[in-house]
Parts: C-alpha cells; sequence; structure tokens
C-alpha cells in the first residue's frame, strides 16, 4: 500500500497504521487519512462543506494525481483526508457535542429510528438459529435483549406521534463509540451523518452507564444546557433503552466482554427506571403499560 499511496497521491507515507476502515500515516510531518468510501464521498463533502462554513476546519480532501477524490486501490475505493490541527487523542466533551447540537442546518426529514431499529431486531431473530449455535453467551441474553429492542420501538413509536412527521436535522454520528469519542475522530465528515439533536448525547448517556460513569449527572446537564423540551425527552429515553451496544456485540465480539454484557443486562431496568425517573422531574411523561410490566 504504500508504494500506492506514492503512486497516486506523490508522497512519501510513513508510519502507516492500518485500521478497518481507513490507513493512517505521515508525510512530511502532515497526518493523513486513506478512508474507505463506502458510498460516504458526497455526503463527507457536503459535510465538510457545513463545517467549513461554521469555522470548523479540521480536515481537507486531497485530490489524486488525476485530480479526482475518489481512488481505485485494489478493487476498493478511498479517500484521502489531511488533517488540518494537531494529531491529539483527547476525547470529546459536552462542549463538541453541544457544537453540533446547535448548529442550525436547513434540512428536515423524518424520523428513521423505528424502521433501522426494526430492521436490526427482525435481522437478530431470523438469524437466531445460527447466532446461538455459535456463541454460548448469546443463548443467555438474546430473548433478553430483543425484548428490550422491541420495547424502545414501541417507545419511540409512543412518543413520536405526538410530535410530527418531520424533523429539523443536525450533524450527528452515525456511532458514538471510543473511536468517534477522540476529537480527531469526532470531526471526521465519513463517520457524521444528518441525524435530530439528540441523537449524539443519547448515546454518549448510554456509553456512561455502561462505563459506570455518573450518566445522571450528565444528563441533567444536558436537559438544563440544551434546553431539552417534553418532545426530546421522550426520544432520549427511547435512544438510551434501545441497545445499541448489544447489536455491536453480535457483530464484532471483541466490542464488550461477554461478562460485562450479561452483568448489565441484570441491571438494565433499574437503570432506564432512574433515568425515567430523573427525565420525569422535568417533565410528565406519559408511561405506557409494558414499562411497568
Amino acid at each position: 500500500m504504500k508504494e500506492k499511496i506514492q503512486y497516486y497521491y506523490n508522497m512519501i507515507p510513513k508510519n502507516l497504521i492500518y485500521r478497518a476502515e481507513y490507513i493512517e500515516f505521515i508525510s512530511n510531518n502532515d497526518h493523513y487519512y486513506l478512508m474507505l468510501e463506502n458510498g460516504k464521498f458526497q455526503q463527507a463533502m457536503l459535510i465538510d462543506k457545513i463545517m467549513k462554513l461554521n469555522k470548523i476546519d479540521i480536515y481537507d480532501f486531497i485530490v489524486n494525481k488525476n485530480f479526482q477524490y475518489i481512488t481505485l486501490i485494489d478493487n476498493k475505493s478511498y479517500v484521502l483526508l489531511k488533517l488540518l490541527v494537531e494529531k491529539t487523542e483527547k476525547e470529546i466533551d459536552l462542549n463538541d457535542l453541544l457544537l453540533f447540537a446547535n448548529l442550525t442546518l436547513n434540512f428536515t426529514s423524518e424520523l428513521r429510528w423505528i424502521d433501522k431499529w426494526t430492521q436490526k431486531t427482525d435481522a437478530l431473530e431470523s438469524n437466531r438459529s445460527e447466532l446461538l449455535s455459535k456463541n454460548v453467551t448469546l443463548e443467555k441474553t438474546l430473548d433478553y435483549y430483543l425484548g428490550i429492542s422491541e420495547n424502545a420501538i414501541m417507545y419511540v413509536k409512543y412518543h413520536s406521534s405526538n410530535i410530527g412527521k418531520i424533523y429539523q436535522l443536525h450533524l450527528q454520528h452515525e456511532r458514538l463509540n471510543t473511536k468517534t469519542r477522540k476529537y480527531i475522530m469526532f470531526y471526521n465528515p465519513f463517520y457524521i451523518i444528518f441525524d435530530i439533536r439528540v441523537r449524539d448525547i443519547s448515546e454518549l448517556i448510554k456509553q456512561y452507564i455502561l462505563e459506570g460513569k455518573n450518566y445522571k449527572k450528565l444528563l441533567k446537564e444536558i436537559i438544563e444546557i440544551m434546553k431539552i423540551n417534553s418532545n426530546e425527552i421522550g426520544l432520549i429515553v427511547s435512544r438510551i433503552m434501545f441497545p445499541t451496544y448489544y447489536f455491536d456485540f453480535i457483530e464484532d465480539e471483541n466490542s464488550f466482554a461477554n461478562k460485562k454484557i450479561i452483568t448489565f443486562s441484570s441491571y438494565y431496568l433499574d437503570t432506564m427506571n432512574e433515568i425515567i425517573k430523573l427525565a420525569s422531574s422535568y417533565y410528565e411523561i406519559p408511561m405506557p403499560d409494558y414499562l411497568h410490566q
């Protein structure tokens, strides 16, 4: 790959680091990320333009020797990004999330969580036998998390039905995890999507729960600083309730240790009750019967 980067981009790459979705390297003391395109180029370019218009200037797109952004290498499409700021391993904080949540975009859309969550749970149901034959841990947890997933879908349907079909979109992340919580990856346009403003903060609260951090304090800060309204509260609770981490675990068993998944399931409902109790101290949240079961 080193020779191919040199050929296509006329630079000498050093210290290549291979990741699942990109290759990181240094050239002339600058940091570069050769991203797998995966059909995201057009949206990534648009997102980068939006960020630059809002004085968020973290990356530049680099053309190849043919003055094209997409480069085909070994039958895979890549796009090269140059890091414009100092490379750091620091994690983002609440201010970074607020920056994205407060950017007003002229885009609206229907809420797509329900369809995506339903697809995930249906796929899990369809592959149930195959998954159980491969992993003993899943046998202890699969039904439990399927039930939680279905409850989350019912809950978001319950709350979104009172809000309307069209939502204001903001810059958010397809996944807010240990990778995209790093500052330089948080602002990487290939990991950013358009969604409603409570997506990222909900996922951060969920990670705080998994990591044993003070999620109540974080939720309280978010509600007060962002002036979360009663409709958004229901969507935050729905997003926290949906066990994204479990689907990640199934796709990549190294994401979480088996023991952690089992342990977390044992106090999940208690945690959700605490979250709903805190949210209800700000707004009255109608409670469907199934949440009391």
